[in-house]
C-alpha cells in the first residue's frame, strides 16, 4: 500500500488478492472511489464485502473487473460493437489483449512479490474524451 499511497488518482480499480483487510480499509480512505472484487487469497469476512465480480463506466466505456479470467470468449459477445475493458488479476503478470471491440488488461500485482521472475507493478488507464491508454508501471524491490 505504501508504494501507491501518493499515486494522484480518482478512481482506484482493484481486482482482488487483497494481503491484508486493513490494506482495503486505509485504500477505501484514500481515494474518491474505489471499485475492486475479491480474490482467491482474502479471508471469509472479506469475501462476504467484496463482490465476485462488478461493472461499471467511466467516461462512457464500459468495464467489466474481474478476479480470475476464465474465458476471453465469454466477454466478446457483451460489447455490442462498443470498446469495452475486462480488468483481471490472479495470475500477477502483467498483460494487454484486444479482441474485437474487447480491450483485456491485467495490471500485475503490487503486492507480496510471488513469483521470483515477475516484478511488481500495477497498472494505470488513462481516459480521455474519446480514447484511452493502458500503461503498466513496474515497481523494483531493494532489500538490504
Amino acid at each position: 500500500l505504501d508504494r501507491i499511497k501518493n499515486i494522484n488518482n480518482s478512481v482506484v480499480i482493484h481486482c482482488g488478492d487483497w494481503s491484508a483487510p486493513e490494506d482495503y480499509y486505509e485504500m477505501k480512505k484514500l481515494c474518491e472511489k474505489l471499485y475492486t472484487v475479491h480474490g482467491n487469497t482474502e479471508t471469509y469476512e472479506m469475501e462476504k464485502i467484496l463482490p465476485n465480480e462488478l461493472d461499471t463506466e467511466i467516461n462512457g466505456i464500459k468495464i467489466h473487473v474481474i478476479h480470475e479470467l476464465d474465458s476471453y470468449k465469454k466477454y466478446l459477445g457483451l460489447s455490442g460493437g462498443r470498446e469495452y475493458i475486462v480488468l483481471h488479476g490472479h495470475t500477477h503478470q502483467p498483460s494487454k489483449k484486444k479482441n474485437k471491440s474487447v480491450y483485456f488488461f491485467n495490471p500485475g500485482s503490487c503486492g507480496p512479490k510471488r513469483f521470483s521472475n515477475v516484478p511488481a507493478s500495477y497498472g494505470v488507464i488513462y481516459f480521455f474524451k474519446k480514447y484511452f491508454i493502458f500503461s503498466v508501471h513496474k515497481i523494483w524491490f531493494y532489500y538490504e
